[in-house]
C-alpha cells in the first residue's frame, strides 16, 4: 500500500524485493507453505477494499503466534484509546479535524472542540475510512462527518 503513488516497486517501499505475500492462514491447505510455519502460526485478515486515489485497494492485516513462547505478534490490532485527548496532541490539528465538514471554518479553541477533534482523529487513525466520514456528493473533495461517529468513538475507547 503506497498511496498516493501506485505501481511502486517492492524494493523501493520495503527496501528489498518481496519473496512472498501471505494469504489465508497456516492451516489452509491452499496457502503457500512458508519455511517457518512449524514455529509460527499466522492468520491474514482482509480489512476491506477501498477506493483510494481512484484505484481499488484491498488492505490486509496479519497476526502471528509464536508457538514455543505462546507470544502473539500483531501490528495495528492492539491499541488503547483514552476517552480524553492526551497532552501531546497538537491543538491546531485537533481543531481542524473537529469540523463537521472540511468546507466549514475552523472552530474556536474550546475544550469541546478539542475533544471532538481528538475523537475523530482516533477514528481516522484506527480505521482506514471510518464509518460516518463521507465524501460530500454535492461538493467534490469535501468530507463530511455524519451522525453516529461519536458512538463509534465511544465503542472504540
Amino acid at each position: 500500500f503506497s498511496f498516493p503513488f501506485s505501481d511502486i516497486r517492492d524494493d523501493v517501499v520495503f527496501g528489498k524485493n518481496v519473496d512472498y505475500v501471505l494469504e489465508g492462514n497456516d492451516l489452509d491447505p491452499r496457502a503457500k507453505v512458508v519455511p517457518w510455519t512449524n514455529e509460527i502460526a499466522f492468520e491474514t485478515l482482509e480489512a476491506g477494499t477501498f477506493d483510494v486515489g481512484r484505484k481499488s485497494q484491498t488492505i490486509y492485516e496479519t497476526a502471528f503466534f509464536h508457538k514455543a513462547t505462546k507470544t502473539l505478534i500483531v501490528t495495528d490490532a492492539v491499541a488503547r484509546v483514552p476517552l480524553e485527548p492526551p497532552a501531546a496532541n497538537s491543538v491546531d490539528k485537533l481543531l481542524v479535524v473537529s469540523q463537521r465538514s472540511t468546507a466549514d471554518p475552523i472552530p474556536e479553541d474550546t475544550p469541546e472542540a478539542r475533544q471532538i477533534g481528538f475523537e475523530k482523529t482516533a477514528l481516522l487513525v484506527n480505521y482506514f475510512f471510518p464509518e460516518h466520514e463521507e465524501l460530500d456528493p454535492a461538493n467534490p473533495g469535501t468530507v463530511v462527518w455524519t451522525e453516529g461517529w461519536h458512538n463509534n468513538f465511544k465503542a472504540l475507547a
